[in-house]
């Protein structure tokens, strides 16, 4: 189990890293339309909202301009992208967010090797490979005596005190 489970930490891992750089992309663009940190983004003045809301529909186009990045020497500023750091931050970003996508379908190619992801976790409605990759590496079934354990262990114990329910002795 610890093979899988350093595969699904892995692909998590590089998910976290990849949400973090595109918060710095976000914050760095939002200082430079004016956005004081802490501030929200509705107290930022009308042009600034507006070109925000134009680089959420015109995210593709930043894509493909960071699909090869080019030398120094001939980076063109542009009306968003005006330093070739800020280039090489986003060029950073659509990599992790690539081999992120690549670690996600690794899991689910491990995951085939598992019998309870193929006969039971797969037909289960709202269970995506990473979801299953979590169950089957971080649950250890052999570990709890009753099922109840099982809804402890993923914290959904109903009773108040969190002991459990247990029966009176008459």
């Amino acid at each position: 189990m610890s093979n899988i489970r350093t595969v699904v930490r892995g692909a998590y891992d590089i998910q976290k890293l990849r949400i973090q750089t595109g918060n710095r992309i976000v914050g760095n663009f939002k200082v430079k339309l004016g956005q004081e940190p802490g501030t929200k983004e509705e107290d930022m003045d009308l042009d600034a909202q507006i070109l925000l809301d134009k680089l959420r529909v015109d995210y593709d186009l930043i894509t493909d301009g960071v699909v090869e990045l080019p030398p120094v020497k001939k980076f063109k500023a542009t009306g968003i992208i005006i330093t070739y750091t800020e280039l090489v931050l986003v060029d950073q970003y659509f990599r992790l967010a690539a081999s992120e996508k690549r670690h996600f379908k690794q899991l689910e190619r491990v995951l085939q090797e598992y019998p309870i992801y193929n006969e039971f976790l797969l037909d289960v409605r709202g269970v995506g490979p990473a979801m299953a990759g979590v169950i089957v590496s971080e649950i250890d079934i052999t570990k709890c005596e009753y099922p109840s354990s099982i809804w402890k262990y993923a914290g959904l114990d109903v009773a108040d005190n969190g002991a459990g329910r247990s029966r009176k002795k008459e």
